[in-house]
């Protein structure tokens, strides 16, 4: 099931336009969603971050999120719905690492 099914119809829309954003411009975004309270469910409030980090070949074929939760998470399923959108922000993929920060380290001979 695709991840935009947790979400209201109305709101659906104006998520694609910002994942549009966040793949095709190299941009990330962050908003803040509600799930109402229905049925024994307590009100849920969320905010979800995405970025899209480039690959090698300077394509943004994934992305990477993170999503908080504030409040009894309760019994499934949930609707979400967008509150609140920050602007988008536009990522430079033109920086560099001059120092690695991952190493490979051995023990032994």
């Amino acid at each position: 099931m695709p991840p935009i099914a947790a979400f209201d119809a109305p709101s659906r829309g104006d998520l694609a336009v910002e994942l549009e954003q966040v793949f095709g411009e190299h941009r990330k975004t962050q908003h803040s969603l509600r799930s109402e309270a229905v049925n024994h469910r307590p009100r849920l409030d969320l905010c979800m971050a995405l970025l899209s980090p480039r690959s090698d070949f300077d394509e943004a074929s994934r992305a990477l999120g993170a999503l908080i939760t504030d409040g009894a998470i309760g019994p499934a399923p949930w609707r979400l719905s967008l509150t609140c959108t920050a602007p988008t922000v536009q990522l430079d993929s033109t920086f560099s690492i001059s120092v690695p920060h991952l190493r490979l380290v051995k023990k032994g001979g």
